[in-house]
């Protein structure tokens, strides 16, 4: 598990080096405890990098409809 999260986002920050991209690992953990300690991991990892943001969908939203005012 923590490979495969790691892989994808490998691929997603390369990809979003021009565009903003993102990568959802909740929704696989969720209610199985015994996976929390590999989400810890690739989160680490992934948290090291420049530019990652943990963020909600909610400041998601916000952050795209502050960026079409005007």
């Amino acid at each position: 598990m923590v490979q495969r999260c790691r892989d994808q986002f490998d691929r997603l920050y390369a990809e979003g080096a021009g565009s903003a991209r993102d990568g959802h690992r909740c929704i696989y953990i969720h209610g199985v405890p015994h996976r929390i300690k590999y989400f810890e991991a690739s989160t680490t990892t992934c948290a090291r990098q420049k530019g990652v943001w943990f963020t909600t969908g909610e400041s998601i939203a916000d952050w795209y409809r502050a960026g079409r005012k005007g």
